[in-house]
C-alpha cells in the first residue's frame, strides 16, 4: 500500500531467505559452478569487493576503477585470472575444465599482472610477487589476500582445500557487505 509496507515486506522476506543455512551452504555451493558472468553470486561478490573499495589483487588500483565505464582505459585493463592457473591443474592434476573454472577460481588482475603470472604455480607466483612488490609491507599483502578471500597461505594449498575455504570466505565477505547496507 505505501513504502513502510513494502520495507516492511522487504524485511521479512529477508528474515525467512537469508538464514545462516543461507550464508553457510547456499551461497558456498553456489560458488561451485563455473564462472560464468550470468552467476549472481560471483557477481555480486565482485560487486562487494568494489562496495567495500578493494585493490585489485597484487595492485594499488581499486576494482571499481577498473569497472568503471566512465574512465577511460586501455583494452583489457583488467582480465579475469585463475588463482591456480588452468594450464598450471590441467598439466600437473589433470583436472578438467569444470573442476578448473569454479567461481572460487577466479579473481581480477591487471592485465600485466595476469600475463607475468601466466601459467606458473602459484606458490612461484606468489613468492616472487611477493618478494619484488610486498617487502616490508606485509600489512598491506595481509589486508589485499583478506580482501580478496584468500587464505593466508593459499599458495600452499591442496586445489580442492583452496577452493572450499575460499567459497566460505567469499559468502561471508557478500555476507558482511549485505548486513551493512
Amino acid at each position: 500500500k505505501d513504502k513502510d509496507d513494502f520495507i516492511k515486506l522487504l524485511n521479512t522476506a529477508i528474515e525467512s531467505e537469508l538464514t545462516n543455512d543461507f550464508w553457510e551452504i547456499t551461497v558456498p555451493n553456489k560458488l561451485l559452478v563455473s564462472s560464468s558472468t550470468n552467476n549472481a553470486i560471483r557477481n555480486t561478490f565482485f560487486a562487494s569487493l568494489i562496495r567495500k573499495g578493494a585493490n585489485v589483487l597484487f595492485s594499488e588500483r581499486k576494482v571499481g576503477d577498473l569497472f568503471d565505464p566512465a574512465l577511460k582505459k586501455r583494452k583489457k585493463d583488467l582480465e579475469k585470472h585463475h588463482i591456480f592457473p588452468k594450464n598450471y591443474l590441467a598439466k600437473e592434476f589433470n583436472l578438467d575444465r569444470r573442476q578448473i573454472n569454479q567461481v572460487a577460481n577466479f579473481t581480477y588482475l591487471e592485465f600485466e599482472d595476469n600475463i607475468e603470472i601466466s601459467d606458473s604455480a602459484p606458490k612461484d607466483y606468489f613468492t616472487d610477487i611477493k618478494n619484488r612488490y610486498y617487502k616490508n609491507k606485509e600489512t598491506e599483502l595481509k589486508k589485499m589476500l583478506a580482501d580478496h578471500c584468500l587464505p593466508d597461505n593459499f599458495y600452499n594449498m591442496d586445489f580442492n582445500d583452496f577452493l572450499k575455504e575460499r567459497r566460505k570466505l567469499m559468502a561471508k565477505t557478500v555476507r558482511s557487505v549485505f548486513e551493512t547496507l
